[in-house]
């Protein structure tokens, strides 16, 4: 997330500093980093995990998504993965919304029964 926002917003910007601030240094914190990152602790997952990720994301890019159901296939864990044709961070599609909702009823009836 650090590097996509350096590329996109330059490492001076505004926002990358209130990611550094918030998530800390990669350069001075590289260690915590990784032991905090979701896709290197892939392997310590023990649930089933459902990923839906708008391809318009402007706030978290997609490539973060792919890189977890990535490391989480790696690891043998059950993941989903859906992308989202037409959606970003904060608004969803009347057709992805349906997408949306249905992924998740389908989950949770999964590995969430009431019975």
């Amino acid at each position: 997330m650090l590097k996509w926002e350096r590329k996109e917003e330059g490492g001076d910007s505004e926002v990358y500093r209130y990611w550094v601030g918030h998530m800390g240094d990669p350069k001075q914190d590289k260690a915590e980093l990784e032991a905090v990152s979701p896709a290197l602790q892939a392997a310590r997952v023990t649930r089933p995990v459902l990923l839906l990720h708008g391809k318009d994301d402007g706030v978290v890019p997609v490539s973060q998504s792919q890189a977890m159901y990535k490391a989480l296939v790696k690891a043998g864990k059950d993941v989903r993965y859906v992308e989202l044709a037409s959606s970003g961070h904060g608004y969803r599609t009347d057709a992805d919304n349906l997408t949306y909702y249905t992924e998740i009823l389908a989950f949770l009836e999964r590995n969430l029964p009431a019975d």
